[in-house]
């Protein structure tokens, strides 16, 4: 019998998110496998961290995440991604990664040296975490911090099983 599947789609934000770790919570009783399929342009770096933080503790239970990257995982889902216990993605699929960025600011609306200072701290300090996951999934330091340092890198399923954020190309339908 495969194990339950659970789709991520659209944007990361509190909804989905939500609606996944829901998911995953009441799979968790019966299962000690589920899949997680990504398609996703990414979004909130908060909501991405809180969904990287349910696999990982699901994960600690002992149940196996296994994240599969059908069509796109851009931004915050290429992390979500690498947090799986398994990683795989169709042989098309797209991934991209870039650092940290903030769009919050209102344009017209001025700003203190002290309140860019704690945005930059802030970003840092997500920029940070960002090559930690890269970093559990295999990807080399310096590799990850080349990636981070970039504005947006895109690469296809060869390049992430070269980079180590995929393990291997899918090949089943899930």
């Amino acid at each position: 019998m495969a194990e339950p599947i659970i789709r991520l789609v659209g944007e990361i934000n509190e909804e989905n998110v939500s609606e996944v770790i829901e998911q995953m919570g009441k799979l968790s009783h019966n299962n000690d496998q589920v899949s997680l399929l990504i398609d996703s342009d990414g979004g909130s770096i908060e909501e991405g961290f809180r969904l990287i933080d349910a696999i990982k503790i699901l994960q600690n239970k002992s149940m196996v995440v296994k994240t599969v990257v059908t069509g796109k995982a851009y931004s915050m889902s290429c992390f979500i991604a690498c947090a799986g216990k398994e990683r795989t993605a169709y042989p098309n699929a797209r991934f991209m990664l870039h650092c940290a960025r903030y769009d919050g600011l209102p344009e017209g609306e001025s700003y203190a040296a002290d309140d860019l200072r704690v945005l930059l701290m802030e970003m840092e300090y997500y920029d940070k975490l960002m090559k930690d996951v890269l970093m559990m999934a295999g990807v080399p330091s310096e590799e990850a911090a080349r990636l981070m340092n970039k504005r947006d890198t895109y690469f296809n399923t060869e390049e992430a099983m070269r980079l180590g954020i995929i393990q291997r190309e899918e090949s089943d339908l899930v």
